[in-house]
């Protein structure tokens, strides 16, 4: 039988059942293949295999008739019956997608290095896996409930963590797979992929000790932000457990958190930090940035009143932001975080929930850590006569 066109599909269909599903068994068994094919499908409804692929997997760019027609087909040919095929089930197949969801960044942040180090890790792992990714960032537009709905036609979701309970989350439907990645809340019910910001922050504070240094400041810019936050415990900590820890040398201010994010446009103005340092009786020979914006703000200031990095101040900070590290002089040290690891990581574990029989929507939700390290640059000066480096 020829190929139909769309509108002559259904009287090709009905005639090709009246004469070969109606029959007795032997009859049927004699006109229609033994193991019918999706190419045989496809001959049937007059559409491309991958029509019928995308009906078969639930795709949802369908044409909801032709959708209807083809599963039609499909049930009365037989080939719903075969074992290879199960309502529901979902295996590996092209024609997957899934969401990255950012619900509190506005879509400024694309170009940021550290988000482009996780999208860069969530589009390698979709491509290896033949899954293809949508971006999503904020939609102040829509109410949750208008949200839900736009996700609901994907296979699963990687949602990047927002610093506030997103209020969507209780209307997404139960068999919904969705992983969390690049910060750990353990209130929510899904698994997350996350560095450790608590052992970063003792990492480096251990460095610093290692290389001499006693008199460690920390600078945190957003005490009310999770990640820097435990960044600056981990110091604490660690400063606490040697003996070595002042209260005058942790400098916090805070800030309201907000629903949706927007890159900054400059480093904050630091001048005043730099001055408070300077006067204490004692001021640190270390200081530590919660992240390398804000390691910025302090290179700037200490240029403007003229005082020496690292002869003056040896600085650390956190994310290992290359395109802020390298142009600084001297070069910033930084905690590098597996920021690509992670996404990967997540991605894959997200692929998994999407292929399990039945889906897997709603698993444990553990957290799995990840570990970086600190990346030694010409900020740092070591204080042992035996380290006459730190690159």
């Amino acid at each position: 039988m020829k190929n139909s066109t769309f509108h002559e599909f259904p009287l090709a269909v009905s005639h090709f059942f009246r004469h070969n599903i109606n029959g007795n068994r032997q009859e049927r068994k004699s006109a229609m293949p033994e193991e019918i094919t999706i190419k045989d499908v496809a001959k049937l409804v007059g559409f491309s295999t991958g029509t019928v692929s995308r009906v078969l997997n639930g795709a949802p760019n369908v044409n909801p008739e032709i959708n209807s027609r083809i599963l039609r087909v499909l049930k009365e040919s037989g080939y719903l019956a075969k074992e290879r095929y199960r309502p529901g089930r979902r295996t590996r197949r092209c024609g997957s997608r899934i969401c990255m969801l950012a619900p509190d960044m506005s879509a400024n942040w694309r170009n940021n290095p550290l988000c482009v180090r996780w999208l860069s890790g969530i589009e390698e792992a979709c491509r290896k896996r033949d899954y293809s990714l949508d971006i999503q960032f904020a939609h102040p537009e829509l109410s949750s409930r208008e949200l839900v709905r736009m996700l609901r036609p994907y296979d699963g979701i990687l949602l990047r963590v927002p610093s506030l309970n997103p209020e969507f989350l209780p209307f997404l439907p139960k068999n919904m797979p969705v992983v969390c990645f690049d910060s750990s809340r353990p209130q929510l019910p899904f698994p997350q992929v996350a560095a450790d910001e608590y052992a970063a922050g003792k990492s480096v504070t251990d460095e610093l000790m290692r290389l001499g240094h006693e008199k460690i400041a920390f600078v945190n810019p957003e005490i009310r932000h999770r990640e820097l936050a435990a960044r600056c415990a981990g110091y604490i900590e660690h400063m606490v457990e040697t003996g070595k820890f002042r209260a005058e040398y942790l400098v916090m201010s805070d800030s309201e958190p907000r629903e949706i994010t927007e890159p900054q446009a400059a480093p904050p103005d630091l001048a005043g930090m730099l001055e408070y340092f300077l006067s204490l009786p004692e001021p640190p020979t270390a200081v530590i940035f919660a992240n390398d914006w804000t390691a910025a703000g302090f290179y700037n200031a200490c240029l403007e009143r003229q005082i020496s990095i690292p002869e003056t101040f040896s600085v650390a900070a956190f994310d290992n932001t290359v395109s802020i590290c390298e142009i600084l002089h001297p070069k910033l040290s930084s905690y590098q975080l597996p920021l690509f690891e992670i996404a990967y990581r997540a991605a894959e574990l997200l692929f998994g929930m999407i292929e399990s029989d039945p889906p897997d929507g709603r698993r444990e939700p553990d957290i799995h850590y990840l570990f970086g390290k600190l990346v030694l640059r010409d900020s740092i000066k070591p204080l042992h006569t035996s380290f006459r480096s730190c690159k």
